[in-house]
């Protein structure tokens, strides 16, 4: 059975815990929301280079078809994208490059959370495209991912061991710091149950004068009291035996006598 300080401490331990799981948890879902956003903007600042050009020519949106996209071809193979879909605001399909693919590696799911594909080889971003500053539509481009998935995994993966080493730590040190802090109280109670009251009381006297120490310094006088009144109690209960003896030997003397008389006077 674990004794009550044992009891304090663990709980103790477990309080601090909780502390340090949340801590570890702002962390890891800082840093790795933080990873994220970098390969995010990163990708972004790529993509609107393509919505500016498209911003530049609306007609990709009120034409039926742009039958010449050699320039928009070719920006999209400098910036690596895989594809480009393009949506007026009714989302309404208007014009696309490599629209297979795009619908192979599901675009319109493209969202801030969700960006890169099944497979980890196409990074999606969705982007609108104004015209003095007036909604024409969305891009949805796929860009090839590379390695970028692999190094996020790697970044959120040592995000999530720092943040453990933390919460580890933080509850060994926690521990640590709780024994330090309940070994006087642990010391306390060793004196207590000691059977022998002279043990008690010279174990008592040696705590340090602090707060465990003020506690343990007072129930030393406790038992010096204790101790006295345990002493008085013995010497009244001597005097009093000593004193029923004489009255009891008086009694006897007394009754001795009265024999003797009955017995003189019946003969």
């Amino acid at each position: 059975m674990i004794q009550k300080p044992q009891k304090l401490q663990l709980s103790l331990t477990i309080q601090f815990a909780v502390f340090f799981i949340i801590v570890a948890g702002l962390i890891y879902y800082y840093f790795s929301q933080k990873f994220e956003e970098e390969v995010l903007d990163k990708f972004k600042f790529k993509a609107e280079m393509l919505t500016k050009f498209l911003e530049q020519n609306p007609q990709f949106f009120w034409a039926n078809k742009i039958e010449d996209k050699t320039q928009l071809i070719q920006l999209m193979f400098l910036n690596d994208v895989s594809y480009l879909v393009l949506e007026n605001n009714t989302g309404v399909l208007v014009d696309a490059v490599n629209l297979d693919k795009a619908e192979e590696y599901l675009y319109v799911a493209a969202n801030d959370n969700d960006n890169i594909s099944f497979d980890e080889t196409i990074y999606r971003v969705v982007l609108p495209v104004n015209q003095d500053n007036i909604q024409q539509g969305k891009a949805y481009l796929g860009f090839n991912a590379g390695t970028i998935a692999t190094e996020l995994k790697r970044k959120t993966l040592l995000t999530a061991l720092f943040s453990l080493s933390i919460l580890l730590a933080g509850m060994v040190f926690t521990f640590f710091l709780s024994s330090i802090s309940f070994k006087p109280i642990l010391k306390l109670i060793s004196a207590l149950n000691n059977s022998d009251i002279t043990e008690q009381k010279l174990l008592l006297s040696k705590f340090k004068n602090n707060e465990v120490g003020i506690i343990a310094h007072k129930i030393y006088e406790i038992l010096n009291e204790l101790d006295k009144s345990s002493s008085e109690v013995n010497n009244l209960n001597e005097k009093l035996k000593d004193v029923f003896r004489d009255k009891i030997y008086e009694l006897d003397v007394e009754i001795n006598q009265r024999k003797r008389a009955e017995n003189f006077l019946k003969n």
